[in-house]
């Protein structure tokens, strides 16, 4: 037991929290309570607060009375979450082109922020969070860490791409502020080579942290480079896969490396940690009191677009907003027993999907990399592009010479597939790059 994770659990953080103005504590507790809810006590809190944040919308910004004057609907006339898809969705360009016009009015500037996504998808984009909303957005990740064993104190490693989510010249070598306050070391991964796996490594053994945050690409090759040398590290209680599709093959080579369980979570600029796997590993759970998510899909069961709405922001409402992501519905409970409704989530961002020429349907790209990492011959880092609905562009990173089987893999694998109507070329490179916000793409869709 690390006595000084419990002395911060009680002392420090509370007075960092303090310091800070977050009641991340309370709130976890409250969320940590919920999870015994019902579905229908969950529906029935989710119903109260959107009835909020409609009322707030409509009273305090420009952008949503006239939306809402534009289709009649009047706040007092929401009274049942059916009532919710009366209202038109908002998108990413919403964002960008009335940013000032969606912010809420009677929230002041100090009392709020502005945040920007990645722009992974191709479209960078910048939203206003009021700062009362971070508490519970913070105590959703904690809470989702509570899963894994993980206790306020613990020490956090964050294996992360995302830059701009360091101080600028904090690659966070230096480990005395991480042990003694924030509990939390962040290692840059977006650029990797020889020397900086090795010192990743003596920083991860310096650390031993008790759970690892971590882009599963970036993860990937930590876990290589620690497999290949013949290294062992301190193991971690879990790892939370993020801000990427979580492959199959990558599941199993950090349980093998790390020697802990792997877990699935969903997290978003916007909204959040919107959900996260239990221990069960049958779908991922959403933190119903948070966001209310919804699919727009033709049947219950299929791939459908993500509409979320964020419960909390009131600083800058995002109802109905087109996340750019997809997922379905997993039916029945889940044997943890939470009821919690839960999405697969084979891949997250719509461009993750190709679309079959076929029925237009959705083909998830990231698990059929995994279908084609998985089995036959060792392909190594491969990249899909669908470039016209029925014309698909394999990039594969290696040695031409050495790939013929490789190939006729790809070929054979995508035949079956898309039942021989998907034409196929290959082109060799000596690497794939990475994608600008540092993220590794399987899949992409010019179209």
């Amino acid at each position: 037991m690390d006595l000084y994770a419990r002395v911060h659990e009680f002392c420090i953080w509370p007075m960092m929290e303090w310091r800070d103005r977050l009641r991340t504590g309370p709130v976890l507790k409250i969320l940590k309570a919920s999870e015994g809810w019902s579905l229908e006590q969950l529906q029935a809190y989710q119903l109260e607060r959107l009835k909020l944040l409609l009322q707030h919308a409509y009273d305090n910004t420009v952008f949503y009375r006239k939306r809402f004057a534009q289709i009649g609907f009047e706040p007092g006339d929401f009274k049942t979450l059916d009532d919710f898809r009366d209202i038109p969705p908002i998108a990413r360009e919403d964002l960008n082109e009335f940013l000032e016009e969606m912010t809420a009015r009677n929230i002041p500037e100090t009392a709020r922020h502005y945040a920007s996504t990645g722009g992974s998808t191709g479209l960078a984009t910048r939203f206003v969070r009021d700062n009362a909303c971070l508490s519970i957005k913070k105590a959703s990740e904690y809470r989702f860490n509570t899963w894994m064993g993980w206790r306020p104190g613990d020490r956090t490693l964050y294996y992360w791409v995302a830059l701009a989510d360091f101080a600028t010249g904090d690659t966070r070598r230096s480990l005395w502020k991480p042990l003694l306050f924030t509990r939390s070391l962040g290692l840059f991964a977006g650029k990797l080579n020889e020397r900086i796996l090795h010192e990743h490594v003596h920083a991860f053994k310096r650390f031993e942290p008790i759970l690892v945050r971590a882009f599963p690409s970036a993860l990937q090759r930590f876990a290589e480079y620690v497999a290949d040398k013949g290294l062992s590290l301190p193991a971690p209680k879990g790892i939370i896969s993020v801000g990427e599709p979580l492959l199959e093959s990558q599941r199993r080579l950090f349980h093998e490396v790390f020697q802990c369980d792997v877990f699935n979570c969903y997290v978003s600029r916007e909204c959040g940690n919107i959900g996260c796997e239990c221990s069960a590993h049958e779908g991922i759970h959403v933190a119903e009191e948070l966001v209310y998510l919804e699919i727009e899909a033709p049947q219950k069961s299929e791939y459908g677009e993500i509409l979320a709405t964020d419960l909390w922001n009131f600083g800058m409402p995002l109802i109905r907003y087109k996340i750019q992501d997809a997922a379905r519905w997993v039916p029945s409970r889940c044997s943890c027993g939470r009821e919690h409704r839960r999405v697969g989530l084979d891949a997250a961002r719509l461009s993750d999907f190709l679309i079959s020429p076929l029925d237009g349907s959705y083909v998830s790209g990231s698990a059929l990399t995994h279908y084609l990492l998985a089995e036959g011959p060792k392909v190594g880092r491969i990249k899909l592009i669908q470039i016209a609905r029925d014309q698909v562009l394999i990039l594969i990173a290696g040695d031409p010479q050495l790939s013929k089987e490789v190939v006729e893999h790809i070929r054979h694998t995508l035949a079956i597939v898309f039942k021989g109507v998907m034409k196929v070329e290959f082109e060799f490179r000596e690497s794939i790059p990475l994608l600008p916000s540092g993220k590794y793409s399987f899949v992409e869709r010019k179209f």
